[in-house]
């Protein structure tokens, strides 16, 4: 007999659920060793920990730098995406394996700077936060901000932090998405887009269904990393400005 498929739908459904639960419980059960390494009150920590900061327009991209430096594969959340455009390149290929998510608008430029760096991108339409580790011995994270972006960062040597990170950035990685190419039609569609005209307008332009059309913004959301039409548009402003720029 053949298994109705909303069942089938459901148990995989339960299945993941499960499995983001048990992200959270872990990411949750290295809190207390965090707390026991150093407490939050502000009085001394209970064992001296090794501390750096980077301050400045540049500062998570020095945390970076900074644990880059150390020979091991990164893993890091960029929520803007011209992060990348600041990596330092790996030269020797000693960490070849970095990863990071990065937000909607991630250009051609940034994203040859990553490759430059050793580093494979995805994308998510809101990253929730900044922060890079190695997932073993360090990572960096925001203290203070600027309007859009941490102007203070600090770089934390604490083995407990930085396997907090690691299972937060694996959880988030599994849902962020491969950045494909733009293709001579996405091009062609978001050019006509941006003109303002309607949708049904813009179908007749290209001698495309309407159907059709529907189809191809959606590839293009996907594409630029975009939740909605809005950030569809701002997306593909960004990635048109900075290769042009590029």
């Amino acid at each position: 007999m053949a298994i109705d498929p909303r069942i089938t739908a459901l148990t995989d459904a339960v299945a993941a659920l499960r499995a983001d639960l048990g992200e959270v419980q872990h990411l949750v059960g290295a809190l207390p060793q965090l707390m026991a390494d150093w407490r939050l009150n502000g009085s001394e920590p209970v064992r001296r920990l090794a501390i750096s900061t980077h301050a400045g327009p540049d500062a998570m991209r020095g945390g970076w730098t900074e644990l880059a430096g150390r020979g091991r594969p990164l893993v890091a959340v960029f929520p803007q995406p011209d992060e990348l455009l600041g990596l330092p390149p790996d030269a020797d290929g000693r960490a070849a394996g970095h990863r990071i998510i990065v937000g909607p608008g991630a250009s051609r430029r940034a994203l040859d700077a990553a490759a430059s760096a050793g580093a494979e991108v995805r994308t998510i339409a809101d990253p929730p936060a900044y922060f890079v580790t190695d997932g073993e011995t360090g990572f960096s994270y925001p203290d203070a901000w600027a309007p859009d972006r941490p102007e203070t960062v600090h770089t934390l040597y604490q083995g407990n932090g930085s396997g907090g990170f690691r299972h937060l950035f694996a959880y988030l990685w599994r849902r962020a998405s491969t950045l494909p190419t733009i293709t001579a039609d996405l091009a062609l569609l978001l050019r006509a887009l941006d003109g303002g005209d309607s949708d049904e307008a813009v179908a007749e332009r290209l001698g495309i269904s309407d159907r059709t059309l529907r189809r191809r913004i959606q590839e293009a959301m996907e594409a630029l990393g975009a939740s909605n039409r809005f950030t569809l548009g701002a997306a593909w402003a960004s990635h048109v400005d900075v290769a042009a720029a590029g």
